[in-house]
This record gives C-alpha cells, structure tokens and sequence, in this order.
C-alpha cells in the first residue's frame, strides 16, 4: 500500500520543521550581524544594544513551545513514519535554537562585560581629572616652609593615592583581556 506519498502526519510536521528553521534563520542573520558589530563605545551604547537584545531573546524564548510541540508531534509518529529526513530536520532544528541561545548569552556576556569596563574607565577617568585638579594647584612652590611643607603632605597624599588606583588600572587590563576571549567565542571561526 505505499504509493510514495507521505502520511499527513508526516507532511504536517516537515511543514512545522520547515516553518521554525525559516524563523531561526531570520533570527541567526540578526544575531550574526550583531555579533559582528563594533563593540559600543560607551555605557549609554551598551544599555541601547542591551535593551535591543531583550526583544531578540524573547522572539528567540517564544519559539520554545512550539519547538516542544514539534517534539512531542515527532515523537507520536510511528516508527515508519519517523523518516531520516524528519529526523535530520528535527535534528537540525533543535540544534540551530541550542545554538542561538548559547550565542545569545555569549553576547550579553559580551556586552555586559563591556559596560562593566566603560564604568570602571569613567570612574578612573574621574579620579585622574581629580588628581590633574590637585596638581594643578601646585604650580608655583612657595618659599614659605610651613606651605611647602604642605604642599609636600598633599603631593605624598596624591602619590598614595594614585597607588591605591594602580589595582584599579591593572583590573581594567583583566577586564580588556575578558572581553576580547567573549568576542573570541562568540565568533567561531574568526580568530
């Protein structure tokens, strides 16, 4: 009794298969694209990209129902009706929206780690402007003991402090250093 054509059932679930791998796609070449953009330039940028990023993760969240009931469609067919290329489809589709969700968090990860560095780089950038302030100051030495015996406990005060920042300065290295291995992993194939 087999005349070639496919049970219902079975065309029913390559049309949902061909359905949800069309939507995946669309949301890959979006992903893709922002994955290869420029990292932001400033923390007002990463809340931008982030808050963008919200909308793409909820159309990605949203197919997961429909991805179980695709499953469990596959999963009432019989052994005959369970072809290799609805497995293959399955396969594939499964594996696409897995990797979709593990290069979306690699990109918050990403953009996250970002906006972490452009707020340590504005307090450091404030905390010097605070020390060219305090230097400044001392343009001019007085002749006057007691002042420059002042200015000496303000500039070895400055001085301490600006050690107390080193940590800070090296911490943004590291943090450089983790944004560059999240951009690394979240472009496979580009070195």
């Amino acid at each position: 009794l087999t005349t070639g054509v496919q049970p219902t059932a079975t065309v029913e679930l390559l049309g949902l298969l061909e359905k949800a791998n069309f939507t995946l796609d669309q949301l890959e070449r979006t992903l893709s694209g922002r994955i290869h953009e420029p990292l932001p330039q400033n923390s007002r940028e990463v809340l931008d990209l982030l808050d963008r990023h919200k909308y793409f993760e909820n159309d990605l969240r949203s197919l997961e129902p429909d991805l179980e009931r695709i499953q469990q469609q596959y999963h009432q067919l019989n052994r005959n009706q369970r072809t290799p290329e609805v497995e293959t489809k399955l396969s594939l589709v499964v594996e696409k929206w897995e990797q979709l969700a593990s290069q979306s968090k690699l990109y918050v990860d990403r953009l996250k780690a970002s906006e972490q560095l452009h707020k340590a780089l504005d307090e450091l950038h404030a905390t010097i402007h605070e020390h060219e302030k305090s230097l400044a100051m001392h343009r001019s030495l007085s002749s006057d003991p007691r002042q420059l015996n002042s200015t000496t406990t303000q500039l070895q005060a400055l001085q301490s402090s600006m050690e107390l920042n080193q940590p800070r300065i090296d911490h943004l290295g590291q943090d450089v250093m983790a944004i560059k291995q999240l951009v690394m992993r979240s472009k496979p194939g580009v070195v």
